[in-house]
């Protein structure tokens, strides 16, 4: 993928995205990337600039229409077109939305995401273009989240918080950003969140509410002192990580990640689980999803796979699917009850492919308890120990196959753990067909095609939870589970 930047993908599954460099709209079919461009508009490309968002008209399944975000060479400017897609090709573009970018050595701060709303209305992120005090001028588009009806040309709706005050950019939704790059609604109260990238300190995540005041420049990550005029953000990072993407997985094809908010960042190419409270209102914590190097844009195709990008933007990049395997894995033989100090515990993992197609190159992973001392040779099958980690590279399973691996620990000292069976985790996986560079990571070997990753849910020590509805979520971590394709 030639420096890509945002996706989009229809309810047949094809996936469209942007390219920053040569301001071309492109379009991926059951895996392959079509030849022909879907449109092509004319792009300024640097620094920061060039093409950005892409989305569906909500009547898309009717009227065909799509909206992009770019900035323009000449005149030096950025646009929200609208076209209409036909088989591919993109038909009768129209500007329906512009307004001033300065140009510079290095482009700026741009913004440039676009989504519909569950109102039906088109909101777009725009940047305070490297210029501070604008974000927090009503006079001026810049630093703004924006909110528009879908008409041509683009209108601000009555209801917007800023409709009827003199002087104000009527489209405004919410101020006081510096660069909010990417944002979404949660499925469950429609609230808008979207990921903020500060200077050289406080990235964050904000629940965006119309009307309210996010700070920039005044206020660098939370007030300090506290401001009743500006609202904090309700997550943030120091050092900076450049957040991206923000997405709720709205489908049940992970039932453990439904409804569950997820950021992507491009400095440390990470994909982030942030949990939300009861009420949705605040983040209680933040999980790295190990592995998964997600560094612009990700969206949920209509089989509930997560689609990613690595890398794009000023490089090129790779797409990326995660899916739910149709495989059940569960710890068979966790001990209950108090053990003796020099007791021996064996645990027994099972694993079977409950799907309709072979499970090639499946790689399991389990971590040798805190405090045991490992027995190298009851390991089997025979197995890759890396520090307090357990590596099986399994041959392939064929459908409605089962397997077990195994290992044994000495205890020192008095532990009793209360586990019990839990119900088989979601697995995730991604196919080779949508890798542009196979590359080989940790755990599969020199001559992989590609390595697939998925994983599970375990407590600190790596065992797998209970199905206990007093277990906290809070203490959730991430054991990796690698599938590979031959």
């Amino acid at each position: 993928m030639a420096h890509p930047v945002a996706l989009a993908i229809d309810a047949e599954g094809r996936i469209f995205y942007t390219e920053k460099e040569t301001g071309q709209v492109r379009l991926i079919v059951n895996g392959q990337l079509q030849p022909q461009a879907v449109i092509t508009v004319p792009v300024r490309t640097v620094g920061e600039a060039g093409l950005i968002g892409i989305t569906f008209d909500p009547d898309y399944a009717l009227n065909h229409a799509m909206y992009i975000y770019y900035t323009s060479p000449d005149p030096v400017e950025n646009r929200i077109v609208r076209f209409e897609e036909y088989n591919g090709t993109g038909i009768n573009p129209t500007m329906v939305y512009t307004f001033p970018h300065r140009a510079r050595s290095w482009d700026m701060h741009i913004g440039g995401n676009l989504h519909f709303g569950p109102d039906g209305k088109l909101y777009a992120t725009i940047g305070e273009d490297g210029t501070p005090n604008l974000a927090q001028d009503l006079g001026s588009p810049h630093g703004k989240i924006h909110r528009f009806n879908a008409t041509i040309p683009l209108s601000p709706p009555p209801d917007n918080p800023f409709y009827s005050t003199p002087g104000a950019v009527q489209s405004i939704w919410s101020l006081g950003l510096r660069n909010s790059f990417d944002f979404d609604f949660d499925p469950v109260t429609g609230r808008l969140w979207a990921s903020e990238n500060g200077p050289t300190h406080d990235d964050e995540i904000n629940l965006l509410l119309p009307g309210s005041n996010y700070g920039w420049p005044i206020c660098i990550g939370p007030c300090d002192p506290p401001d009743p005029r500006y609202v904090d953000p309700k997550w943030g990072w120091t050092p900076v990580i450049a957040p991206t993407s923000v997405k709720f997985y709205s489908t049940s094809a992970i039932p453990a990640w439904r409804n569950q908010l997820f950021m992507c960042s491009f400095l440390d190419r990470q994909l982030r689980h942030l949990i939300l409270d009861a009420g949705r209102q605040n983040i209680i914590q933040e999980v790295i999803v190990e592995g998964v190097p997600c560094t612009l844009d990700m969206e949920i195709g209509p089989d509930g796979s997560i689609y990613y990008i690595e890398g794009g933007g000023w490089s090129n990049g790779t797409l990326y699917r995660l899916w739910s395997a149709s495989v059940s894995i569960a710890k068979l033989n966790d001990p209950h009850g108090a053990v003796q100090p020099g007791e021996r515990i064996t645990y027994t993992i099972g694993y079977a492919n409950t799907g309709s197609e072979p499970l090639t190159g499946v790689i399991i992973t389990d971590t040798v308890p805190a405090g045991a001392l490992l027995d190298p040779a009851s390991i089997y099958p025979t197995a890759i120990v890396t520090a307090d980690l357990i590596y099986w590279q399994l041959p392939a399973l064929m459908p409605g196959a089962s397997q077990q691996v195994g290992f044994s620990v000495l205890l020192p000292s008095p532990t009793a753990p209360p586990l019990e069976t839990p119900t088989p985790p979601s697995i995730a996986r991604r196919p080779s067909s949508l890798v542009d560079t196979p590359t080989p990571v940790a755990g599969c070997s020199a001559n992989a095609q590609v390595c697939n990753l998925a994983w599970i849910y375990t407590d600190q020590t790596g065992r797998w939870q209970p199905s206990n509805p007093a277990f906290n979520p809070s203490y959730w971590h991430y054991m990796p589970v690698l599938l590979k394709s031959p």
